[in-house]
């Protein structure tokens, strides 16, 4: 194939996949617990046993997510994406300094934003800034991180359950993604 370097100005249009939005499958009567819990992965939305829920998505979180980033990402330290990625799913809904990351991973803080990057780029994950009267302030903080799917986030802490350690997180994460999703996919 002939590479060119023609601009596709006008004539392309850029399409976001996301898991499912509630919107999307509101007709169906989705068990919103069980969204809550594994998410809305199409695959994985539509089985239902919980067992194989869990399979599914442990698979791909491991495979899809963290592998395939490793490998778009030419990433050599492999370990630091895995522990990012359950550092984040256990702070879900809370402001988060990549400072702090960087010292409990043993990374330096660039190599931290720039890993979070790196997963908002593959639409695993996405920051929400602090609304502020200051526009100063609001560059100074790292701000929230939210994964587009509870699944994801369950699969890394491996809790497959709504208690009272984990239910605020996840479902601020749930609401917070699904505006998200609503946004991408629909931004007028």
């Amino acid at each position: 194939s002939n590479k060119t370097k023609e601009s596709l100005a006008g004539r392309a249009v850029e399409l976001y996949l996301t898991p499912f939005s509630y919107a999307e499958i509101k007709q169906q009567n989705p068990d919103l617990t069980s969204s809550i819990i594994f998410g809305q992965y199409p695959k994985i939305f539509n089985t239902s046993e919980n067992k194989i829920k869990t399979k599914l998505i442990n698979d791909l979180t491991n495979i899809s997510v963290i592998k395939d980033i490793i490998d778009l990402k030419n990433i050599t330290t492999i370990n630091l994406l895995p522990n990012l990625l359950k550092y984040i799913s256990y702070q879900v809904g809370s402001r988060i300094s990549l400072r702090e990351i960087g010292e409990q991973l043993e990374a330096d803080s660039r190599t931290i934003g720039n890993y979070i990057k790196y997963l908002e780029d593959a639409f695993v994950v996405f920051r929400l800034l602090p609304l502020t009267n200051n526009p100063r302030n609001a560059i100074k903080t790292y701000g929230k991180v939210f994964f587009y799917d509870n699944g994801v986030v369950n699969a890394l802490t491996r809790s497959y359950d709504l208690n009272p350690i984990n239910s605020g997180g996840l479902l601020e994460n749930y609401v917070i993604s699904e505006v998200k999703k609503i946004t991408v996919n629909d931004p007028s």
